[in-house]
């Protein structure tokens, strides 16, 4: 009769636990550079004439609203954007039926409410 030894089921979840860390080190030093840039890149300003705003990393686009076309904004917040205080701002301008999306921005309704008073 033949009988099979196997490594240890415990010393296996242990390799993989440690491999799912260096997994996460590793896609983390790629992350976060892209992560960190992408912040110094996309921003929301308030000119005088309306509201600026300007994305992206590699590729960036800049789009400029007159406050004459801004028909509403609205503020979508998630269970963590609720907890920690960000949330995503949409613009609405024109006949617009999706809003133009800005994703993250700390403190939206605070944003949403000086565009509001400018608009008016």
């Amino acid at each position: 009769m033949e009988k099979i030894y196997r490594q240890s089921a415990v010393k296996l979840a242990v390799s993989l636990f440690i491999d799912f860390l260096l997994m996460s080190i590793v896609i983390g030093f790629f992350l976060f550079p892209i992560h960190i840039i992408e912040y110094l890149r996309n921003f929301i300003t308030i000119t005088p004439k309306g509201v600026l705003m300007k994305k992206g990393i590699l590729t960036s686009t800049d789009i400029e609203i007159p406050f004459q076309k801004i028909n509403t904004v609205t503020v979508r917040r998630g269970v963590l954007g609720k907890i920690f205080g960000y949330g995503d701002i949409y613009i609405f301008a024109g006949n617009d039926i999706h809003g133009i999306p800005f994703k993250g921005l700390e403190a939206p309704e605070k944003l949403k409410a000086e565009i509001l008073n400018l608009v008016k």
